[in-house]
């Protein structure tokens, strides 16, 4: 499972460095992980590993790591007694608003900070 993820990252994720160098715990988004190029590796993922990200797990935690990505994979597979599922548009929709939502907020900090609000 540890070498698809790692291939997943290494085509997909967009990293500073060689997917093959990173540590199973070293944190995904120090070395470069987006949140665009996450939505790109959660969607790599489902295909690979022919699972759905429910919308509780579209969270930066889910993919802080590769151990983090396994153990989520592991527990999905876990789930459904296989490793199954289709990719989800709804799942995929829950990554944009949350992406939306973030940026959106960050706007609003910002326009009260300098006073606009």
């Amino acid at each position: 499972m540890e070498s698809k993820i790692r291939r997943a990252l290494a085509s997909h994720a967009k990293l500073a460095v060689d997917a093959g160098e990173i540590s199973n715990t070293q944190n995904l988004f120090d070395v470069g992980l987006t949140s665009f190029a996450c939505v790109q590796l959660m969607m790599r993922l489902e295909e690979v590993f022919d699972v759905e990200f429910p919308d509780e797990l579209l969270k930066k935690a889910t993919f802080e790591s590769i151990a983090a990505i396994e153990q989520n994979i592991e527990r999905l597979s876990e789930d459904t007694g296989t490793v199954s599922g289709i990719t989800s548009l709804p799942g995929l929709l829950g990554m944009g608003t949350i992406m939306f939502a973030g940026a959106f907020h960050r706007s609003l900090m910002a326009a009260a900070d300098i006073g606009i609000l």
